[in-house]
C-alpha cells in the first residue's frame, strides 16, 4: 500500500506544479489599432468551426495564428478549413501568415504562408492561388515574443472527452478452432487539465471472449493514467506517464527524446519503473476474489531507439534496442509507410529466446469531423489499431497508452508537407 500512497501523492504533486490559466481562455490578442479588426475576425472564425486555443497576433507585416484542432480527424483537412477561413478575412499588409500547430496547448509546428498575390481590391484572403506553403517546421523557437505571451481563446484545458474504442485480440487455438478471437470495447474518460497533461480512466467491457481467462470474462479496468507532456529546448520533448498499465503492471514511465534535420530524425530514450498490480474478480469460489492487489514497485525497464523518416515515401524506420520486454533484452525493427491516413507497418523483434515478427494497421474508424468541442463530449475513437504477430513466441511488454510516436502521429513536418502538397495538385 506504500506504493499505492506514493503513486496518489506524485499526482497531488503534479496538480501543484502548474498553474490554472482558465480565466484566460475567453480572452482574445488585439494588436495595434490597424490590425485588431482582422484578429478579431481570424480568431471568431477559428472559434465557429471548434477550433480551440486559438490567438491571432500581426507583428512586423506577418500574421502569427496559434490554433489547435479537435474537430477534424485528419490534420491536413483542418488546415484546408483554416485555409478557407483566412480566404474570408482582408490581408492587406500582410506579407506571410504564421500558423502554429498546437496539441494539447503545446506548439508543435509552425507553418509558413506567403502571401504574394491578392486581389487589387485588397478583399480577398489567404487561397491557393495567393499562397504558396515555404515551410512546414518543428522549430518553434523563433516565435515573437508577443505571441507567446498571448492568451488563448476557447481553451482546450479542463475538458472531458468519453472516447470508445473497439479492441480485437486473435490467437492460435486448437482443434475444432484454430484461431480464438477477443473482442473488447474500451469506454475512456479523457480528462484535460493544464498544458499538455491528460488524465484516462478507462475501462474494459468483453463483447465475445474465446480465450476463456476467468479474469478477462469480466467487466474490468482498463488503463488509469496520469500522463503530462512537455516541450523542451531545442526541439527536445519529455512524456511521463504514472498509473495503471496493461499486462498488470502499474508505476512510471518516462521518455525523452530530440528531433533533427526539421523532424525527420528522432532519437529518444524510454525508461520505466513498474510493480504488479491486479483487480481480479472470479466466481465459482468460496470466498470470491475481489479489489485491488499489490506488489512492491521494483523492475526497471529501458530502451533507446531512433526513429527515420523518408518523406518522398512517406516511410518512417524504427530501430529499438533494450530492455523494453518484461525481463527480456531484445532488438526491434519497424517499418512503417503512411497511406494519408492509414498505417501499416511490418516489425521484426530478436530476443535470447527466439524471435518475432508481424505487422501492425492503424484504419481511420467514421466519422471524418467531430462536433464542436465542449467542456463535455463523447466521440469514438479515431482509428482502429490491429498488430499481429506471426509466431508464438510472446513479447510480453506492457503498454502506457501514451506511447511518444503516437504523440505526433499525422504531425511530422514531412508529413505535413506532402499533404498540403497533394491538395494543392488537387485544386
Amino acid at each position: 500500500m506504500c506504493n499505492v500512497k506514493l503513486i496518489a501523492s506524485s499526482l497531488l504533486a503534479l496538480l501543484c506544479l502548474f498553474p490554472n490559466d482558465l480565466s484566460a481562455q475567453d480572452q482574445k490578442t488585439v494588436g495595434p489599432s490597424g490590425f485588431s479588426q482582422l484578429e478579431k475576425a481570424v480568431v471568431l472564425g477559428l472559434r465557429e468551426t471548434g477550433f480551440q486555443n486559438l490567438s491571432a497576433k500581426v507583428s512586423d507585416q506577418r500574421l502569427w495564428i496559434n490554433f489547435e484542432n479537435r474537430v477534424y480527424r485528419f490534420l491536413p483537412k483542418a488546415l484546408e478549413q483554416v485555409s478557407a477561413i483566412l480566404n474570408e478575412v482582408p490581408l492587406e499588409g500582410i506579407e506571410e501568415v504564421v500558423l502554429v500547430i498546437r496539441k494539447r496547448g503545446i506548439p508543435i509546428n509552425t507553418i509558413r504562408w506567403v502571401v504574394d498575390n491578392l486581389e487589387k481590391s485588397g478583399s480577398s484572403g489567404l487561397s491557393q492561388q495567393s499562397a504558396v506553403v515555404q515551410e512546414v517546421s518543428r522549430a518553434v523557437n523563433q516565435l515573437d515574443p508577443e505571441v507567446r505571451k498571448s492568451a488563448l481563446a476557447n481553451s482546450g484545458q479542463y475538458r472531458v472527452e468519453i472516447e470508445i474504442e473497439p479492441e480485437v485480440k486473435l490467437g492460435l487455438g486448437g482443434f475444432p478452432d484454430p484461431v480464438v478471437h477477443q473482442i473488447n470495447l474500451l469506454p475512456a474518460a479523457n480528462i484535460y487539465l493544464w498544458k499538455g497533461s491528460r488524465l484516462r480512466l478507462q475501462g474494459v467491457v468483453p463483447i465475445s471472449d474465446e480465450f476463456n481467462f476467468a479474469d478477462e470474462q469480466m467487466v474490468r479496468p482498463g488503463l488509469l493514467t496520469f500522463n503530462q507532456v512537455f516541450r523542451l529546448p531545442f526541439n527536445a520533448f519529455s512524456s511521463l506517464t504514472v498509473g495503471y498499465f496493461t499486462e498488470y503492471n502499474y508505476g512510471f514511465n518516462g521518455t525523452l527524446g530530440k528531433f533533427f534535420l526539421n523532424g525527420d530524425l528522432l532519437i529518444r530514450a524510454k525508461a520505466g519503473f513498474t510493480g504488479y498490480a491486479s483487480y481480479p474478480r472470479r466466481i465459482g469460489y468460496d470466498r470470491p476474489l475481489k479489489g485491488w492487489q499489490f506488489s512492491d514497485i521494483d523492475y526497471w525497464d529501458y530502451s533507446g531507439a531512433v526513429s527515420y523518416r523518408y518523406n518522398p515515401f512517406d516511410l518512417i524506420i524504427d530501430i529499438e534496442f533494450g530492455r523494453f520486454l518484461i525481463y527480456k533484452d531484445a532488438v526491434r525493427i519497424g517499418v512503417t509507410r503512411q497511406f494519408n491516413e492509414m498505417d501499416l507497418g511490418f516489425y521484426a523483434v530478436k530476443m535470447r529466446e527466439g524471435s518475432n515478427y508481424g505487422f501492425r494497421i492503424s484504419v481511420p474508424l467514421f466519422p471524418a469531423k467531430y462536433f464542436k468541442p465542449r467542456r463535455f463530449q463523447i466521440k469514438p475513437s479515431s482509428y482502429f489499431q490491429y498488430t499481429y504477430q506471426a509466431t508464438q513466441n510472446y513479447l510480453p511488454n506492457y503498454r502506457t497508452g501514451e506511447h511518444f510516436d503516437d504523440f505526433f502521429h499525422h504531425l511530422a513536418p514531412g508529413f505535413i508537407n506532402n499533404q498540403l502538397t497533394k491538395n494543392k495538385h488537387r485544386d
